[in-house]
């Protein structure tokens, strides 16, 4: 992520990408520990996060928390035979995309 932040300018801050990265861990622990009754292993939060920090592009920090945990909460909500059938991230990234109005944008 530095690599790639330095030679091409992929995240929009350091900042927003630890918020998106922290909120993700946040609720993965929370879910987890609600809905399995165990601590969840957190790599894939990590990945969700940093997915997060590149993908959304916005001066506000708003929504890469909410995409994030969006993310993560879709893992524990939309199941299939007992496993999570979308990828996280692009799931919260495609809901933020498709709400009503952008309204992230602003």
């Amino acid at each position: 992520m530095l690599v790639g932040n330095l030679s091409f300018g992929i995240l929009e801050s350091y900042t927003k990408t630890l918020l998106a990265i922290g909120s993700a861990i946040a609720a993965e622990l929370i879910l987890g520990r609600i809905v399995t009754g165990k601590w969840p292993h957190l790599a894939s939060a990590y990945i969700t996060g940093i997915s997060v920090g590149i993908l959304i592009r916005s001066p506000a920090f708003w929504p890469y928390a909410l995409c994030s945990v969006i993310a993560i909460t879709s893992k524990y909500v939309v199941r299939v035979k007992g496993r999570h059938i979308f990828n996280p991230s692009n799931f919260g990234i495609c809901v933020m995309l498709f709400s009503p109005r952008n309204l992230w944008r602003r």
